[in-house]
């Protein structure tokens, strides 16, 4: 299984999402997260991620990101 890559953060949660880890949208940092088989060239669609999320979701996995 891969890691998330939290190289590219933002500063805010974007409202009207959900954080699939954590099942909140509070405001705080995050990761977009490529959605599989959405892709077309170098188009693809995201979901916004917490980074504490994320982090714990690598730690918790045994990857570095």
């Amino acid at each position: 299984m891969s890691g998330i890559d939290t190289s590219r953060t933002f500063d805010h949660f974007p409202g009207g999402s959900t954080c699939p880890i954590c099942k909140s949208s509070k405001d705080a940092p995050c990761v977009l997260v490529p959605i599989p088989g959405t892709g077309e060239e170098w188009t693809v669609e995201a979901q916004p991620v917490h980074v504490q999320c994320a982090e714990l979701f690598n730690e918790m996995n045994g990857e570095q990101s």
